[in-house]
């Protein structure tokens, strides 16, 4: 079985070291929001609304540990300071990137099908240390909060002659607003169709500055997404997956 990779705001925890003990909080949904109910005394029972559910933020936390050995890359204090610059300008949210090592077929393509959030830090870290001869166990917790768990996440590979890609989409009215996070850092927010009657269509470009693999996350009450464009002259994204 493959080993499980984590990169958070472009760092690979792996890479680093670090070893992620545990993660709770990536696939199981998040809790639901109260819903909104009107309890009169002068009748029976209660009127409850029964709109379909809305959730509530996501919440992650990725239980760590650094084995920190005498002679090695990293000694206690830089150690604890490289995680402080991991978090660092997470006043923003940051992509987490989480992959299982899942493939699926997308256009005849074998592509890898990570699980993507937009998150911010929502605790401080506090470090425990557990010595054993000229090692140094550094045991920590990073809390995460995604604030808008509902999304569609596509995948974008930049070359040579693929900088641009376009995102284009067909919706259910022309009032529901959209945020795009293009994955280097770059977000386009309030997207709406333009169109004053239907069919109703939002097409966004956007262009990197450097060739890679980047993950698109659209978000917004995705269930007002109709289709997702997988076609065009200009490169399209991939649609990896959908959480409505």
């Amino acid at each position: 079985m493959s080993r499980i990779v984590y990169k958070l705001n472009g760092y690979n925890l792996n890479e680093l070291g670090i070893i992620v003990k545990s993660a709770d909080g990536l696939i199981d949904l998040p809790e639901l929001k109260k819903r909104q109910e009107f309890n009169w005394a002068d009748m029976h029972g209660k009127i409850i609304d029964t709109r379909r559910p809305y959730f509530e933020p996501r919440t992650i936390t990725l239980d760590c540990a650094w084995p920190i050995e005498a002679g090695g890359a990293y000694n206690m204090q830089t150690a604890q300071q490289k995680i402080r610059e991991v978090l660092l300008n997470m006043g923003e949210p940051v992509q987490l990137v989480v992959d299982l090592g899942l493939t699926m077929v997308v256009q005849g393509q074998n592509v890898s099908r990570p699980l993507v959030f937009n998150v911010l830090q929502d605790k401080a870290v506090q470090f425990g240390r557990k010595y054993s001869g000229d090692t140094v166990l550094l045991t920590f917790k990073i809390t995460l909060i995604e604030p808008q768990p509902c999304k569609a996440v596509l995948k974008h590979t930049a070359g040579n002659s693929t900088h641009t890609t376009t995102l284009a989409f067909t919706v259910a009215d022309n009032s529901t607003l959209f945020d795009v996070d293009w994955g280097d850092g770059a977000v386009t927010y309030d997207a709406k169709a333009a169109q004053s009657t239907s069919p109703f269509s939002i097409s966004l470009q956007h262009t990197y500055t450097a060739n890679g693999t980047y993950y698109i996350v659209l978000q917004g009450d995705i269930a007002n997404v109709n289709t997702i464009s997988p076609t065009g002259s200009v490169p399209n994204p991939l649609l990896l997956w959908t959480l409505k």
